[in-house]
């Protein structure tokens, strides 16, 4: 996939952030579905939660902070993340 994973800079947000290195896998989303701006390709910082859906990592923490604790694109939650493990 061509990313590098770091840890989470937030204890609060399921998943992880890595680097994109590389376009987006065919079928992937080239946007972020918070705010529709382009996610960017060049070694921009990425958040992606454990559905695998990625957003910029701004975007998502305050989606999960002040609206809504699951994500945006696929509705899933923590407690689903954890019945799949």
């Amino acid at each position: 996939m061509g990313v590098q994973r770091t840890a989470s800079a937030s204890t609060l947000l399921p998943g992880w952030e890595w680097v994109s290195k590389e376009e987006p896998a065919e079928g992937a989303s080239a946007e972020c579905a918070i705010c529709l701006e382009p996610l960017g390709m060049d070694g921009s910082i990425m958040h992606s939660l454990p559905c695998l859906h990625s957003y910029h990592p701004a975007c998502i923490r305050e989606w999960w902070i002040e609206r809504r604790r699951q994500c945006p694109l696929c509705l899933a939650t923590p407690k689903d993340w954890e019945q799949s493990e």
